[in-house]
């Protein structure tokens, strides 16, 4: 499937899994994709939702860093009303295990499209294998030969468990399917 993929959509996939290094994620999650996805500004994906208020920084604040979980600004607001400063809880890791206990990063893997940087390779989650799959249907129902960014996005927004769309309701709480569709639309005719 890969080998459709188009330069853009392949660097996002990159990206992902160097996010999921970063975040120290065991597989590549749909906030991982979205964030690759987002990555490069001049794609189709990226241009569609900055016109929805969707940008790379507030994707990455949402999932968070660190402690390889998906604890973002939300999580640590909800922990903080029952009394748990997250940010003391990563002090005091650090203080009794030595700096950075939380963020030690995970034994070195071999990189997907033959890329060296990071970690290594990280597998993708069941979620995100169902939204790459979906962005190669996608592309077929619009009659597309190569997979782009922007099905990629789409392929996120139609996984079953929907997690990529609360991601960025959480951001953006109007948004829905058809919005961020109609947007891929109008910045697919832009660019033609």
């Amino acid at each position: 499937m890969f080998e459709r993929f188009t330069q853009p959509a392949r660097t996002a996939v990159v990206s992902a899994q160097e996010h999921a290094w970063s975040f120290q994620h065991d597989e590549i999650g749909v906030a991982d994709v979205l964030l690759g996805v987002l990555a490069d500004d001049r794609s189709c994906a990226a241009r569609a939702l900055r016109r929805l208020g969707i940008e790379q920084a507030a994707v990455s604040a949402q999932i968070g860093s660190g402690s390889g979980e998906t604890l973002g600004t939300a999580d640590a607001e909800a922990l903080s009303s029952i009394g748990i400063d997250l940010d003391e809880v990563r002090r005091s890791a650090d203080q009794t295990f030595g700096g950075g206990a939380l963020n030690r990063p995970r034994r070195q893997r071999r990189g997907l499209f033959g890329h060296r940087g990071g970690g290594g390779h990280v597998p993708f989650s069941r979620e995100s294998k169902a939204a790459l799959e979906l962005s190669l249907r996608t592309a077929m129902a619009r009659g597309d030969h190569y997979i782009g960014t922007e099905h990629l996005l789409l392929g996120l927004m139609a996984t079953e468990d929907g997690s990529a769309l609360a991601l960025l309701r959480r951001i953006n709480p109007t948004l829905d399917g058809d919005a961020i569709a109609a947007a891929v639309n109008e910045e697919l005719k832009r660019s033609a």
